[in-house]
């Protein structure tokens, strides 16, 4: 009995595994033949999108950043159409110092030191910002934006030493400071001298520094070197000349035959330019004996013309036009127009652009001629010509980024506010955008192309120049005014933009120095000079009783003007105001 228990024990384990088996796979085989049964899907609906965002890159300057920091109003370069003006910022935008690299479409990791708080960016600052651009909404939003390379890292300056405390200075518009243990090398007749502060160095001289510039704008100095500045043959020559081919008679300024300026005479308005004018001045060269060679006699005059524009020439002369005071708001923006052609004089670049002419020559002999040493008295046509073209600064770009940085420096000393000069550049950008062809644009084509003339070629080329202005005028047709106002001046290899910065532009250099060399500045108690200069420019714009000749008309030969005297050069006391007053 027992072992047919066993038996059937052992059969039942042995049969088991069978079992269960048959039993899973005859499971398995029963749901095979139920009917499927499909899980429902959620629905999407295809709606049709507005956007699809752009990546694209820019460069621009902030104009407005505020808290919370989430919105940013920005001028884009060559975004005419104001389509990235409005630049939006979420919780993964990120600020890093120099530009992120991707890897496809992923940001690569950007380590915490390498980060900077979106609270440091203010308006006025130069930026690169990668973001997305949505066309319909021009609705933009940030993934990065970062500084220029400008603001960090390695720098180097060389200019003229303008302005010094201690160890801190300014040179070529720039400020700096002497880190702990630098020192400056002497060069030259100064060689084997060494300097540990500014103090210790001369104004005037010229300066080369490395160092780093830090997220203030200020240059730390590592070390450098000075030399002596003497003024040069070439710079006295070109002065000479212009004392010479500038001539007044009774209260006209008068270039030649063909090019004259009449003066305010309200002694009241003229006191007041160049009063502004004298504050601007560097100190060094105000505290000149006038009998030092070294001095240049700055003398200010405000003259009746309705252009927009304001002139300096190698002896000092400053020529402000009137419509250029019609059209600026307070006395901080004159200033701003005159450090910056104070620039150009103190910088020596009216020297540096003819140097290399083709009439250089005229130069150095009317310059012999007006140092006695030859017979003849005429004037040659070149410099003439020379002093003419000055009206429409013959600089390059270089050099009138120069002059506004150093010019923004000297308003600032003279107790200015330097964020009127930005204001100027912003008004002349809104109506380079908006404005046609003006005679005045037709008359810089001529100083362009005048660069390289004979004399008829001048001649065809300024009825060319008056033509394309009123031809523009008159279909009201900006864009193909200054299509053939390019186009003439192409053909004659050069072009009056090629050389000079756009309003906008300068108005984003002015934002940038604003923003760096000026960012951590006290602007409290600096002076836009506002209810004086309306007072003043309510006189300039009053309706005169008989119309002003602005200029003398060519080819007028024996019925024109006698030859007028030649401009004296005024004596003042060192450092005191040197000025022809007119009669």
């Amino acid at each position: 009995m027992k072992m047919l228990r066993y038996s059937f024990l052992m059969t039942l384990l042995l049969l088991l595994p069978a079992i269960l088996f048959a039993q899973k796979r005859e499971k398995k085989k029963k749901e095979e033949e139920k009917p499927a049964v499909v899980a429902p899907q959620p629905v999407v609906e295809d709606k049709p999108v507005d956007d699809v965002p752009r990546n694209k890159n820019a460069k621009g300057t902030i104009i407005e950043f505020k808290p919370p920091y989430n919105h940013m109003l920005v001028l884009a370069e060559d975004d005419e159409e104001g389509r990235y003006r409005h630049v939006f910022l979420t919780d993964s935008t990120l600020f890093p110092k120099h530009k992120v690299s991707y890897n496809k479409d992923k940001r690569k990791p950007v380590k915490p030191k390498d980060l900077i708080s979106r609270s440091f960016f203010r308006a006025g600052m130069e930026i690169n910002f990668h973001f997305d651009h949505y066309q319909s909404s021009l609705r933009n939003v940030a993934k990065e934006i970062y500084l220029d390379d400008d603001y960090f890292g390695n720098a180097k300056v060389n200019g003229i030493l303008e302005f010094r405390d201690g160890n801190r200075a300014v040179i070529d518009g720039h400020e700096v400071r002497l880190d702990n243990g630098a020192v400056i090398k002497g060069e030259e007749e100064w060689k084997n001298k060494t300097f540990t502060t500014f103090n210790q160095m001369q104004l005037g001289a010229e300066l080369t520094v490395r160092g780093r510039r830090d997220t203030t704008g200020v240059i730390f100095v590592k070390k450098g070197t000075m030399r002596p500045v003497d003024i040069t043959k070439d710079d006295l020559m070109m002065r000479r000349a212009m004392n010479r081919a500038m001539v007044m008679n009774k209260d006209v300024l008068q270039i030649g035959k063909e090019t004259s300026f009449r003066f305010v005479t309200d002694r009241n308005i003229f006191a007041y330019v160049n009063d502004i004018g004298q504050k601007l001045i560097p100190e060094y060269l105000k505290s000149l004996d006038i009998e030092h060679p070294d001095f240049i006699n700055f003398k200010f005059y405000l003259v009746h013309d309705d252009s927009f524009n304001a002139s300096a020439y190698p002896n000092g002369t400053v020529i402000v036009h009137t419509g250029l005071l019609k059209q600026l708001e307070n006395e901080a923006q004159l200033a701003a127009i005159l450090g910056h052609e104070i620039a150009h004089v103190t910088q020596r670049h009216h020297t540096k652009s003819y140097r290399n002419g083709k009439d250089w020559q005229a130069f150095a002999d009317f310059s012999n001629v007006a140092l006695g040493t030859q017979v003849s008295s005429d004037i040659p046509a070149q410099v003439i010509q020379a002093a003419k073209d000055m009206k429409y600064s013959s600089y390059d770009r270089n050099q009138e980024t120069q002059a506004d940085r150093i010019g923004l420096q000297y308003m600032f000393n003279a107790g200015y506010d330097p964020r009127e000069a930005a204001k100027i550049w912003d008004k002349l950008a809104r109506e380079e955008k908006n404005d046609i062809e003006s005679p005045i644009e037709a008359e810089a084509l001529q100083f362009a192309m005048n660069a390289s003339s004979t004399g008829e070629q001048r001649a065809d080329n300024n009825d060319r120049a008056k033509k394309m202005a009123a031809m523009g005028q008159s279909m009201r047709k900006q864009d193909f005014a200054l299509m053939m106002f390019r186009n003439v001046a192409a053909k004659k290899g050069e072009s009056v933009y090629a050389s000079h910065p756009r309003s906008r532009d300068r108005y984003n250099h002015v934002n940038f120095l604003l923003s760096t060399a000026f960012a951590f500045k006290d602007f409290e108690k600096l002076s836009t000079g506002e209810s004086e200069f309306k007072n003043i420019q309510s006189k300039i714009t009053a309706p005169a009783s008989t119309p002003v000749p602005t200029s003398t008309p060519p080819g007028s030969g024996s019925n024109g003007p006698k030859p007028p005297k030649p401009l004296k050069t005024p004596k003042s006391k060192p450092g005191g105001k040197s000025f022809v007053k007119p009669k």
